[in-house]
């Protein structure tokens, strides 16, 4: 190792560094609560601090090492990729206890028990008219008199995973995914950076060292599967080929309708435009017929599944069905009714997409703007694409819902991972070719720090996150009652653990105390015993976070004993 301050990698570590500190130092002042300012000083500061650590010492002192310059074999990719597949498949446990923490990653797997079934919905028993919204406190698709039990959700995430558990343990489906995003962003970085087989090493140490990738690709959330289908989509859009085309516009319509389907269109966009200015207008005017049919069919998703339930959509909430009806019930609201902390939130965010990915991307993503600047017509558009995937999808969520709530990272940017992945391998490709040591030592030193330190972290961070929440979903269904009332009310973090299955045959059935009424709690009472699940049990778990002590609901709410 040799003592140097100056260097090509010197300038975008240095502005990263000011951006960093600049980000932490707002983001220490701000003192409203919320899970984003959680994360933050129990993980992401610290993170961030070990992060400044890292790019310090490359700066002061320049590591100079030589990565391999053979390009690695599909064959080599793939066992790597399996590898880890099952790795995950056991951190799905080990780490993350199988357990789906948030109500999004709930209501997928609420949603693939249905599909796995061959239905789209279940109904709802009469005798439970009226009790929909306590089985599942939010997010199901709002129907008349809430006869339908499925979520608001797109269905292509669920879908997916129900179809594994056809024939595996559904908790396989986020390492499969994880798997084949691997596979496929290795062809993509083998179309664009063949010339430097080292840089192609560099966008898989990005997207393998990223404890965003793995740690999501642990759970039930659709963003591993946005992250695997775009870059699969990217594979197909690169080889240029009207087949290949033809199966990237099919592709693009199941990533819109994985969840939400804004986040696909946000990433593929940008490459779409590339058509038009090559002049390519046959191809650019099939992908806008197929992404209007696409976006057309997933706003009417849910007047699609009432009409399969023999319910009139028209008879139903308004944005169930309909492009104006989308528009004005569910785009409108968010943009009028902006978060009052929207800037801060989108400021943690950010943050937190830094501190858990690879500490090299953001400068080495840095690094890459010299292609912008430079105008090269073989590469500038499409890493104008892959910047600008990222830039609108940060401004659209900044502007739509800047409060990701539950994450490991910042799940709202995870399908455009593979962009910055790939973005670091150009950085690495052009500092290279001024100093291939400077830039492997850099990979290398920050790449460690990222596996021996920063990944561990984050895993621990997210082992004690979840940890108290199945803890305490193990009480509830140790209940022996025929149903519990989880007073969400007094502990309001514990609404996300008033969870059933989507036919309600779990025992005992699981209600939402701020989503009944005191006769709906005297109804309960008549039909069979009752339990409460409050304050107590979350603090025998240590689940940490607001409580209300006033207006606890009695522990046997249907004597009215304490």
């Amino acid at each position: 190792m040799t003592l140097s301050g100056s260097g090509s990698f010197r300038k975008p570590l240095l502005v990263s560094a000011i951006v960093l500190v600049v980000m932490v130092g707002f983001a220490s002042i701000q003192s409203f609560y919320s899970l984003s300012r959680y994360y933050f000083v129990s993980h992401d500061v610290f993170a961030a601090l070990a992060i400044l650590i890292g790019w310090g010492a490359v700066l002061v002192v320049k590591p100079r090492f030589t990565l391999p310059d053979n390009q690695p074999s599909l064959l080599k990719v793939c066992i790597i990729a399996g590898f880890i597949s099952a790795l995950l498949w056991a951190g799905t446990y080990a780490v993350m206890f199988n357990y789906p923490v948030s109500r999004d990653e709930h209501m997928a797997v609420f949603d693939s028990g249905i599909f796995a079934k061959g239905l789209l919905a279940e109904p709802l028993p009469e005798q439970w008219a009226g009790f929909a919204d306590s089985f599942a406190a939010s997010f199901l698709l709002q129907t008349p008199d809430q006869s339908l039990m499925v979520s608001s959700y797109l269905p292509v995430n669920a879908a997916i995973r129900g179809g594994v558990s056809l024939i595996a343990d559904p908790a396989l489906t986020g390492p499969i995914l994880a798997a084949i995003g691997c596979c496929a962003l290795y062809f993509c970085a083998r179309h664009l950076l063949s010339e430097m087989p080292s840089a192609i090493l560099v966008v898989l140490a990005a997207y393998l060292l990223s404890a965003q990738v793995l740690v999501t690709a642990m759970t039930a959330y659709a963003m591993t599967a946005h992250l695997a289908l775009n870059l699969v989509w990217l594979a197909l859009f690169l080889k240029d080929r009207w087949w290949s085309h033809g199966l990237a516009m099919l592709v693009g319509v199941a990533a819109m309708g994985l969840h939400q389907f804004v986040f696909h269109p946000l990433f593929a966009g940008p490459f779409i435009l590339l058509l038009a200015w090559r002049r390519q207008w046959l191809m650019f005017l099939g992908y806008g017929a197929v992404y209007a049919a696409g976006t057309l069919l997933w706003i009417s998703w849910g007047a699609i599944v009432m009409s399969w339930a023999g319910i009139d959509p028209g008879a139903g909430p308004a944005g169930s069905g309909g492009l104006a009806d989308f528009v004005s019930e569910r785009i409108l609201p968010l943009i009028v009714n902006g978060h009052p902390h929207g800037f801060a939130l989108m400021v943690f965010n950010l943050l937190r997409t830094l501190t858990w990915n690879a500490v090299f991307v953001l400068p080495l993503m840095g690094c890459a703007w010299v292609l912008v600047r430079r105008r090269d017509p073989a590469e500038t558009p499409i890493v104008l694409a892959l910047f600008g995937g990222i830039i609108l999808t940060i401004l659209a969520m900044a502007v739509l819902l800047p409060y990701q709530g539950h994450g490991w990272g910042y799940r709202y940017l995870h399908g455009l991972l593979g962009s910055a992945a790939l973005l670091a391998g150009y950085g690495y490709r052009e500092i290279a070719k001024q100093d291939r040591k400077e830039a492997d030592g850099a990979v290398v030193v920050l790449g460690a720090i990222t596996a021996f330190i920063m990944l561990p972290a984050s895993l621990w961070s997210a082992y004690n996150f979840v940890k108290p929440h199945a803890e305490l979903h193990a009480i509830i269904t140790d209940q022996a009652t025929d149903f519990v009332i989880v007073d969400n009310v007094s502990v309001p973090l514990a609404v996300d653990e008033a969870r059933n299955r989507a036919d309600l045959s779990n025992t005992p059935l699981v209600f939402a105390r701020s989503k009944l009424s005191d006769n709906q709690i005297a109804l309960l009472c008549e039909r069979g015993t009752v339990s409460v699940v409050g304050p107590e049990e979350t603090q025998s778990v240590n689940l940490r976070g607001p409580v209300r002590t006033d207006g606890l609901l009695p522990k046997d709410p249907c004597s009215g004993a304490n």
